[in-house]
């Protein structure tokens, strides 16, 4: 009881902070948005620490303070406690990571593709004297890096926006619940079609095939699915309590890709380049998706290893 009573108290506190700096922030995201959307450089280009992800926008938010409340609300889905161990992927330069192990005073492993990336959160992560907290790895072959990890290694697991990374979801599904001690906790951000998509509407085929050929690896799988294709795919790797939530459906928020539309009406010379996207993203298949309601970045996929206690 004492150590979800500081879990609220943390949160509490950040909270506060994140609805002070969302009102003085109202105009720079409404007049100035390409000022609140900082994104990072390829690790080559030599960039901040920033990391991108789509996350539900509240009006008066900056994109920072709406990515850290999607995060932490995330976190919140892992059922943690102080000293747990738990599993990043794609974890990219490691910022997420190094604020769960903040927020909730756990132990993180990450893995990540990208080599680059992985240097930098070794970096950032001695440079906040959290090295013994942060351990991250190289994967050249995530499903080759998962089948190195022992059975039962880790408390809970979590990642975001997964789906588009990976070859087989079946597969890999059935590595995080082999990985997860009995009751843990796996919760993942994922990019699905929503219900509103109706393949017999012509302009919901051509929007939906567009979007799976902007991105090679999804277009090789046809590997966005329905969101209760994805629940039933945790459901089939062995996970029970699976729950899915569309976070894009609360219209009271401003759109999900509205940072999209900023980058796209922007003069600005300087390209959009997320860190994890490379030269995949396609601006405009995204936009199209979104504005017909037939695509989602951010269901909310929660699901647990079966226990005796269950």
């Amino acid at each position: 009881m004492v150590a979800f009573s500081e879990y609220d108290r943390i949160y509490c506190q950040r909270e506060q902070v994140l609805s002070a700096f969302a009102a003085a922030s109202l105009f720079s995201w409404l007049f100035l948005p390409m000022q609140s959307i900082t994104i990072s450089p390829r690790p080559e280009e030599g960039g901040s620490n920033d990391v991108f992800h789509f996350s539900r926008i509240h009006l008066g938010d900056s994109l920072p303070i709406a990515m850290a409340r999607h995060q932490h609300l995330l976190f919140s889905q892992l059922h943690l406690r102080p000293g747990k161990t738990v599993l990043a992927l794609f974890c990219g330069n490691g910022a997420i990571s190094q604020q769960l192990v903040q927020f909730s005073d756990v132990n993180v492993v990450g893995i990540d593709t990208d080599v680059h990336l992985i240097s930098r959160a070794k970096i950032a992560a001695e440079e906040a004297g959290l090295a013994d907290r942060l351990t991250y790895h190289h994967a050249r072959d995530v499903y080759e890096t998962l089948e190195k990890f022992p059975d039962c290694s880790f408390d809970a697991v979590f990642a975001i926006e997964l789906g588009y990374r990976i070859t087989s979801p079946t597969a890999f599904y059935n590595h995080i619940e082999r990985l997860l001690k009995p009751s843990g906790r796996f919760a993942t951000y994922e990019w699905c079609f929503t219900d509103a998509m109706t393949p017999a509407n012509k302009e919901h085929a051509v929007a939906a095939q567009d979007l799976l050929r902007s991105f090679p690896k999804m277009a090789q799988i046809d590997s966005i699915g329905t969101i209760t294709d994805l629940a039933s795919t945790f459901r089939a790797a062995g996970l029970v309590n699976v729950a899915a939530t569309d976070l894009a459906l609360r219209d009271k928020d401003i759109p999900w890709y509205r940072p999209l539309e900023s980058h796209e009406s922007s003069r600005s010379k300087s390209p959009l380049s997320l860190s994890w996207w490379y030269d995949q993203l396609s601006i405009g298949t995204l936009l199209t998706a979104g504005r017909l309601r037939i695509f989602s970045p951010m269901v909310l996929v929660t699901g647990e290893k079966w226990s005796k206690r269950l």
